[in-house]
C-alpha cells in the first residue's frame, strides 16, 4: 500500500493547479490512489442518487444525499492532506487539523447517507404524490398524470402482496387419512409420493372481482464442471416436468403438492422454480383493459406486451410481469 506510485514535485499538475498542490501529498503512493478511487465512486454512486431523487421529486431525500457527497469529498481531502502530512514526518499536533476533516467528512457521510434512507418515499408515498390525486409532475411518473386506469393499476399493484412459498412434506397419505381421507390403494401410492408443497397467494382476490393466474413450475440442474464449488465453467440443464399430484384452491390463490425427484449430489445441484403471474380485466374510464400482477417498479412505465412479458424467463428472476420464488418468497 505505501509503494510509490508518482511524486507530484515539478509536475504539470502542480503548475496546472497550484492550489490542488497544496492538498496533494509530494508522494502519491497506492493508498493515496486507493483512496481518492473509492472515494470518487462513492461520490458518483450519490450523484446519481441525487439526481434520480430530484427526478423523481424527492427533494429532502436529494438533500440528504447532497450532504453525504459533501462529506465524501471532505474525507477525501483530509485523507489527502493526512497523506501529506505524514509524509513530511510531522508530529501527532501537526496530524490532528487532517484527522478532523477526515471525522467531520466521515459523519456528514455516513449521516446524510442513513438520513436519504429514511427520508426516502416509500412506493405508495410516490403514487400520492405523483398520481391523479397529488400535486408534483415530473419526468419519471408522466404514465400516472396522464392515465387514471394506469394510476388504478398501479395503486392496487401497490396494495397486493404476492407470496410464494416451497417447502417439504413429510408422510402426506398418513396425514390426510388422519384428516378423515380414505383412499384407495392407488389413490395411497400416489399421495405417499408427494413430498414438496408449493403455495402461492395474492391478496389481489380481495381487491379485484375476478382474477386469473397462472403458475409454472421447473426443475432447475446446474452442473459445475471443474470446480464443485462453482468457481469453474457452468452448465444448466433445464427438466420441464414437474409432477402436479394434487391441487388444493385457496380463498387467496393455490397450493399444489409435488413428487418431485431427488436431489443430485456431487458438482450437480438441482432445485425447484417458480414463477406465477396474476391477471384481471378492468373496464376502465374508456376502454377495457387487462391488467397484469406483479406490475413494474412505479417508475418504469412498462407497459404489458404479452410476446415479451406473456411466457417466464427461468434464466433471470428479474422479469417483468413475474414473480418468482426467489424474489418473492421463502424457501
Amino acid at each position: 500500500m505505501d509503494k510509490t506510485l508518482l511524486k507530484t514535485e515539478g509536475t504539470i499538475i502542480v503548475r496546472l493547479f497550484p492550489s490542488l498542490a497544496k492538498a496533494l501529498p509530494k508522494v502519491i503512493t497506492t493508498r493515496v490512489v486507493g483512496g481518492m478511487a473509492t472515494g470518487g465512486l462513492a461520490v458518483i454512486v450519490s450523484v446519481l442518487d441525487l439526481i434520480h431523487e430530484v427526478n423523481s421529486g424527492d427533494y429532502d431525500a436529494a438533500a440528504a444525499y447532497g450532504v453525504s457527497i459533501i462529506g465524501t469529498g471532505m474525507t477525501m481531502y483530509g485523507g489527502m492532506l493526512l497523506a501529506q502530512v505524514a509524509g513530511k514526518g510531522a508530529g501527532w499536533l501537526a496530524l490532528a487539523g487532517p484527522w478532523g476533516w477526515v471525522a467531520l467528512g466521515l459523519t456528514l457521510a455516513i449521516a446524510g447517507g442513513v438520513a436519504a434512507v429514511f427520508l426516502d418515499d416509500e412506493p405508495l408515498e410516490e403514487w400520492l404524490k405523483r398520481g391523479p390525486f397529488g400535486r408534483e409532475n415530473d419526468s419519471e411518473f408522466k404514465h400516472l398524470k396522464n392515465d387514471p386506469d394506469e394510476s388504478f393499476y398501479r395503486l392496487t399493484n401497490l396494495l397486493s402482496r404476492p407470496r410464494i412459498a416451497v417447502k417439504n412434506v413429510y408422510n402426506f397419505n398418513i396425514n390426510a387419512v388422519k384428516r378423515g381421507y380414505a383412499p384407495t390403494l392407488e389413490q395411497d401410492r400416489k399421495l405417499s409420493a408427494i413430498n414438496a408443497e408449493v403455495t402461492i397467494e395474492n391478496n389481489l382476490y380481495g381487491l379485484l372481482d375476478e382474477v386469473s393466474l397462472r403458475s409454472e413450475l421447473r426443475i432447475v440442474e446446474a452442473s459445475y464442471m471443474g470446480s464443485s464449488w462453482g468457481l469453474g465453467a457452468r452448465q444448466v440443464t433445464r427438466i420441464q416436468n414437474v409432477k402436479v399430484v394434487v391441487e388444493e384452491p385457496l380463498e387467496n390463490g393455490i397450493k399444489l403438492y409435488l413428487e418431485l425427484p431427488e436431489r443430485k449430489s456431487g458438482s450437480t445441484v438441482s432445485g425447484l422454480e417458480v414463477r406465477a403471474q396474476w391477471s384481471s380485466i378492468w373496464s376502465g374510464a374508456d376502454r377495457c383493459r387487462k391488467l397484469v400482477f406483479p406490475a413494474p417498479k412505479l417508475a418504469d412505465g412498462t407497459r404489458f406486451d404479452p410476446a415479451a412479458h406473456g411466457d417466464p424467463d427461468f434464466e433471470s428472476d428479474k422479469l417483468l410481469f413475474w414473480a418468482s420464488q426467489k424474489t418473492h418468497g421463502t424457501s
